[in-house]
């Protein structure tokens, strides 16, 4: 009952702070780039992007070689497309994101309890190293291979750190090892 609980905790940790870092901190949209023309921009995606996914700019369509000369003449982008608006941070985004934040947690309980590390501090270390390796991972990936910005790429590293050491500051003390 007590890990149960602690997950809990934990992922509440985690959202908090992912709320707090994307609305009331400077760092997420100051690593946001405004688009020039957002109309026009809209009417382009609009007309070649047929549904809902993830397009690549230049696309596999004509053979390594051509891909290659478009891939040097540019751009390059990546673009996570959704065709049709919603309401701005809609219930079941919450109800997503604290489920994810939740099984990340319960990942969490479940690797802190195949370890002999005893104390607070070390647990604490050991969950925000994984918080960190998390962000390294995933975020300097797309960085290299998605052409997303290195500005963004290292606050998404900073912010997930961040969140997973606050995280693992309630997973550190379910136990007394």
């Amino acid at each position: 009952m007590r890990r149960i609980l602690f997950t809990l905790l934990a992922a509440l940790a985690v959202f908090v702070w992912q709320g707090t870092s994307w609305v009331a901190l400077p760092f997420h949209t100051g690593a946001l780039l405004p688009v020039k023309d957002e109309a026009a921009v809209a009417a382009v995606l609009r007309a070649n992007l047929p549904q809902d996914g993830m397009y690549m700019l230049p696309n596999e369509a004509g053979g390594a070689a051509t891909i290659a000369d478009r891939y040097a003449a540019g751009p390059v982008a990546t673009i996570g497309y959704k065709a049709v608006g919603g309401e701005m941070m809609s219930p079941d985004m919450f109800v997503r994101g604290i489920l994810l934040d939740l099984a990340v947690a319960a990942i969490l309980v479940i690797l802190l309890g195949m370890t002999d590390l005893r104390g607070y501090l070390p647990r604490l270390i050991f969950v925000s190293l994984i918080g960190l390796a998390m962000g390294l991972f995933t975020n300097l990936n797309n960085w290299i291979w998605m052409s997303q910005s290195l500005q963004y790429s290292v606050v998404d590293v900073v912010d997930t750190w961040v969140a997973w050491t606050l995280g693992g500051a309630v997973l550190a003390k379910i136990s007394e090892k």
